[in-house]
């Protein structure tokens, strides 16, 4: 009994065995003696696995600066973080660990194995080689600050610390554990808490007529956002059809933004208005030899499918030339391809969505070690704060980072 009540006392405990709390815990044994990770599920790094579609997208190119815009208003947050451990210091990590990683033309890093097991394997060995105790199946229940540090009990332990990092993630993919536990102990220890809503979600629309377009992508779109009759920004990226609804990184990396009712209005033609499309359909029409209008769509990029779509919603005939078309018609084609106005239903859920929009309030946080500015001895690192990045690996990076800065401090 005595030996289990010295295991049970630690200079630092982590709550939460994603990416986030196995590196802090891996970076702050290398400055401690007794540092535990409490983990709910049966094993650790279970949500990593799922991460890339199970290839694991680790970071993405980019320097500071590109990086910290990729985060909404929190890129400021950040910057320290990033600035201790960047995208090149984190596949450096793991590249002396042997693993090799691929560069894609978007940008992104993956192990060249496209494997998350691999990159969850090299975690596994670091915390078992720098004697980090892993306390899987035990689900913390309370956290309570005591005079000389916290207090963090389980159903079956109770467990003493100088140290508590919470590393709970945010709510997304709930079947790996993520259930928002962190944010109730954060709140237990006097900390604010930003409502939570799915980041990186795809959208469901509004009587939607794009099944018939399902699986159907766009390289460039541009879209503007509007919510009651006022137009509150434009963005742009890959759009792609799904059978209900909307997705694709032009869809995911905004979503955070959405609300039930909002307009999505999408220029499938980035490099031109309406009127401009116009215009130029217009003078085509008037020289010779004049196409049909699919063949004249076509030659603008545009996919057979979706011209013959938009062609119907114009209501013009498939086999008709562009000389033949009315100034309604072209007007009709143009607002389809310039202006197709997509009324958002709801965003999807937290069982679908990649990320967690809110969490603990920043303002709270010492951007500079991720420590509480209320609880001494307290810090916070990856989606448990309000933070979310846009998808191509900059979630994962932001874990890590933080993770890494905290660690470092002891």
């Amino acid at each position: 009994m005595e030996q289990k009540s010295k295991k049970m006392s630690y200079d630092a405990i982590v709550i939460g065995g994603g990416p986030a709390g196995m590196f802090a815990a891996i970076t702050m044994k290398e400055h401690l003696a007794r540092v535990a990770i409490l983990e709910k599920n049966d094993r650790i790094g279970k949500k990593l696995l799922l991460s890339g579609s199970g290839q694991c997208n680790l970071t993405h190119s980019g320097n500071l600066n590109e990086f910290a815009g990729k985060y909404g208003d929190k890129g400021t947050f950040l910057k320290p973080a990033f600035k201790g451990f960047d995208n090149m210091a984190l596949l450096s990590f793991f590249e002396k660990r042997g693993v090799s990683f691929e560069q894609r033309k978007d940008g992104k890093f993956f192990p060249k194995s496209g494997k998350a097991s691999e990159i969850l394997a090299v975690l596994e060995k670091e915390l078992r080689r720098s004697g980090v105790d892993i306390l899987c199946n035990e689900k913390a229940a309370r956290v309570i600050k005591t005079e000389n540090g916290f207090r963090v009990e389980t159903k079956n332990l109770k467990l003493k610390s100088k140290f508590l990092l919470l590393a709970t993630g945010g709510m997304s993919y709930p079947s790996t554990g993520s259930s928002g536990d962190g944010y109730a102990f954060a709140e237990s220890l006097g900390h604010s808490v930003v409502p939570v809503k799915p980041a990186l979600a795809p959208v469901v629309c509004k009587g939607f007529e794009g099944g018939s377009l399902a699986g159907l992508s766009f390289e460039k779109v541009v879209i503007g956002l509007w919510r009651k009759g006022k137009k509150l920004r434009s963005f742009e990226g890959p759009l792609l059809y799904t059978h209900e609804g909307l997705s694709g990184p032009a869809v995911l990396n905004n979503s955070r933004d959405f609300e039930p009712g909002d307009i999505l209005e999408i220029n499938y033609l980035s490099g031109q208005d309406r009127a401009s499309f116009e215009k130029k359909l217009s003078e085509r029409a008037s020289k010779s030899l004049p196409p049909k209008v699919k063949r004249y769509l076509r030659e603008a990029g545009l996919s057979e499918r979706f011209c013959i779509d938009r062609m119907k919603k114009a209501g013009i005939c498939e086999g008709l030339s562009i000389s033949e078309m009315g100034k309604a018609e072209r007007k009709r084609l143009a607002g389809f391809l310039t202006e197709d106005r997509i009324e958002i239903s709801r965003i999807k859920g937290f069982n679908i969505a990649m990320a967690t929009r809110g969490g603990v309030d920043t303002s709270e946080i010492n951007r500079k070690t991720m420590e509480s500015k209320k609880v001494e001895g307290l810090f916070f690192v990856g989606e448990v704060l309000d933070i979310d990045g846009e998808t191509g690996g900059y979630n994962l990076q932001a874990a890590f980072s933080t993770a890494r800065l905290t660690g470092n401090i002891f």
